[in-house]
């Protein structure tokens, strides 16, 4: 199935969220978050993520998470996911009590289509050595895509499409277990010695190239703005571009990524972790595009 039909299943069957200009909503993608060893690419960025996840809380911003949220190619056991940043997820466990957080799955954590694989892991996980239960997000679902409709008054509803943007790469969406064998065991060992695994979107400038291209031609031809992740190459459409919008990742070397809607509209921003003249850390916000009305999206 193409990336143009797996795009209109996934638009077809989302999960509709009604906003509008009071609503606070920040989205990540691409966390990876990984079991805390050395192809743990998450966590050098983890204080910075912290931090930021914090800001968004005491500001009462919603969090969607646009997938590959934890690396579930590379690890074969969530529990060692979930023991190596507790901290983490007892905030997105916050963000889920205060009814402000959707989880959307991506081809690293595809098996979340499961719900039973859902209740078994993110509702509750089993501690490894102790063999004891544990609760984390109880009742939590798992998406493929959302459908955020933006309301004003006597105005048109405009839609943004949320989902991962993985949809009809064959290796990572439909051929999904053959390409988290090769990851677990061929390219994982291999990148603790330097060598990219070229099988990944994010690798591979030429599978960017084709994948972006296909998502372009998609939002013209249904005329329907669209927010992804997946390849790691954040954008954000100007006046007069094809809507198309991509949340980055948090797991660039030096910083993370996301969006923001807030008043209406949406901009880019960049989080970093800095040390000042006296080596105090200091974790830093930029926004660097933006604010982009909803409503002059086409």
């Amino acid at each position: 199935m193409s990336i143009a039909s797996r795009l209109s299943q996934v638009l077809r069957d989302a999960q509709v969220v009604l906003i509008n200009d009071q609503s606070r909503i920040v989205l990540f993608s691409d966390c990876h978050r990984g079991d805390g060893g050395a192809s743990d690419d998450f966590a050098h960025n983890e204080a910075t993520y912290l931090y930021a996840l914090k800001y968004y809380d005491e500001r009462q911003f919603t969090y969607i998470e646009l997938g590959d949220g934890d690396e579930l190619w590379e690890n074969r056991d969530f529990a060692s996911v979930a023991l190596a940043h507790p901290q983490v997820f007892a905030q997105l466990h916050k963000f889920y009590t205060d009814r402000r957080f959707y989880m959307l799955y991506g081809n690293h954590d595809i098996e979340r289509e499961s719900m039973d694989i859902v209740r078994r892991t993110l509702w509750r996980y089993l501690e490894p050595q102790a063999q004891s239960d544990h609760p984390l997000i109880e009742g939590l679902t798992v998406y493929e895509g959302l459908r955020l409709h933006y309301a004003q008054p006597g105005k048109a509803t405009r839609e943004l499409f949320l989902t991962h943007g993985h949809q009809g790469d064959w290796l990572n969406d439909r051929l999904w277990r053959e390409g988290r064998f090769l990851v677990r065991y061929l390219w994982r060992p291999l990148q603790r010695l330097g060598i990219k695994d070229p099988t990944r979107t994010s690798k591979n400038l030429k599978k960017q190239a084709n994948v972006v291209s296909d998502i372009l031609t998609w939002i013209t031809d249904n005329r329907q703005p669209i927010i992804v992740g997946h390849t790691h190459q954040e954008s954000f459409a100007d006046e007069g571009e094809i809507p198309y919008f991509n949340v980055g990742c948090c797991v660039f070397p030096d910083c993370i990524t996301a969006i923001e809607i807030e008043n209406g509209g949406l901009s880019f921003v960049r989080w970093r972790e800095t040390k000042d003249d006296a080596g105090n850390t200091r974790f830093t916000r930029v926004a660097e595009a933006g604010p982009r009305p909803i409503a002059s999206l086409t």
